[in-house]
């Protein structure tokens, strides 16, 4: 159990192990923490595990269906689009 204001990017990593998203700024502004809340893109950097409670969440593990690549991630692939130091 976390604390209601605990960053929802803390309980997918530490408790969870979802570690697609990363921690970078801290501050919402780099968007290495984006999940999609409700089908919208939010910083999970910002916000509290209590405002996604019962919200369906869809890290970057989950994008992938039946053992293939989103589109997406295959892009990031295809153009070796790679993050540093996360």
């Amino acid at each position: 159990d976390y604390p209601a204001d605990t960053a929802l990017l803390y309980v997918l990593r530490d408790e969870l192990g979802l570690t697609g998203s990363k921690y970078g700024c801290g501050e919402g502004q780099c968007g290495a923490c984006t999940v999609l809340i409700g089908g919208a893109p939010r910083r999970s950097c910002q916000i509290p595990v209590s405002a996604a409670a019962a919200k369906p969440i869809t890290t970057i593990e989950g994008l992938e269906k039946d053992g293939r690549l989103n589109p997406v991630q295959q892009a990031f692939l295809d153009a070796g689009a790679f993050q540093c130091a996360y």
